[in-house]
């Protein structure tokens, strides 16, 4: 697995990463970073989840909880990008899938269809690290 560069979001516009991580005794951590087209840290928001699903199911609560967020916050357009490749591909998909993990999915699909997206994901490896940073400070 190879590590890509954070990129900005074209200008005026605001990008959301969010990542979930797996931890010992059945927590399930989530982490969340919102920056401008500069960089800049505008929120963050972790949440820890007293489960250990799978893997698969864990990131599409992630995105989930990511998705619900930017819809309290309505912020307009957000670039969100996603690192669970299987979560992208299933979001951007027109399948019914009948698990657990698709449900989760279905949730998903359910919050962003008032948004009107087109793009609003990109699949980019290994950028959840300040994310992911977030929910070590909470557990540590």
């Amino acid at each position: 697995m190879s590590c890509m560069a954070w990129h900005p979001p074209p200008v005026g516009r605001r990008k959301l990463n969010v990542d979930a991580a797996f931890f010992q005794d059945s927590l399930q951590g989530i982490g969340m970073v919102l920056r401008d087209e500069y960089g800049t840290f505008l929120e963050g928001r972790t949440k820890l989840l007293d489960c250990y699903p799978e893997v698969n199911v864990g990131e599409a609560i992630g995105f989930f909880e990511a998705l619900s967020w930017l819809k309290e916050m309505n912020y307009g357009e957000v670039i969100v990008e996603e690192d669970a490749k299987i979560v992208v591909d299933a979001v951007n998909s027109t399948k019914d899938m009948n698990s657990v993990f698709g449900d989760c999915i279905h949730q998903c699909k359910f919050i962003l269809r008032p948004l009107q997206y087109t793009s609003l994901l990109e699949l980019l490896v290994g950028l959840g690290t300040l994310a992911l940073g977030l929910i070590h400070q909470i557990l540590w």
